[in-house]
């Protein structure tokens, strides 16, 4: 919490208490968005380590002679 009011009080700005209640209220919320993009991006990086996984198995494997593929 202080150190998003400190650069404030550096550059000489007047912080008013609503302004730091606002910042208490908001951090529970921040908390949450932190959450769900880590696991946004965790659940990413799976999905794309699957897919490298599929195609570099479908690349590798010679197709049975006489199959469509």
């Amino acid at each position: 919490m202080r150190i998003l009011v400190f650069p404030l009080v550096v550059l000489g700005v007047r912080v008013e208490r609503p302004f730091i209640e606002l910042f208490q209220l908001t951090t529970p919320l921040s908390d949450l968005v932190l959450l769900v993009a880590v696991i946004t991006s965790l659940l990413y990086v799976l999905v794309r380590g699957g897919t490298l996984l599929i195609d570099h198995y479908h690349r590798t494997v010679r197709p049975r002679s006489g199959s469509d593929e």
